[in-house]
């Protein structure tokens, strides 16, 4: 997910908010602290414009 936000210049703040999250949420997720539920998973991958498959296999 960092190398996906990165590529967009995106911040965790902007994901996070597009993906209607908290910033600390979306932080803890790309840490691999916190396990996504499928439905904020595929937000954030609507927020970083990629599929869901993609960004679980970071392709």
């Amino acid at each position: 997910m960092r190398v996906l936000r990165a590529e967009k210049d995106l911040s965790q703040e902007s994901v996070a908010k597009t993906a209607q999250i908290s910033q600390t949420h979306y932080s803890s997720i790309e840490g691999g602290q916190r396990i996504p539920r499928i439905e904020v998973l595929d937000n954030i991958a609507k927020a970083l414009g990629c599929s869901v498959k993609e960004l679980i296999l970071d392709e």
